[in-house]
């Protein structure tokens, strides 16, 4: 995993 997709993912999961 990209280290700059990890923050998007949780950005992601942490608005729904």
């Amino acid at each position: 995993m990209d280290a700059s997709l990890l923050p998007s993912t949780l950005n992601k999961f942490s608005r729904e």
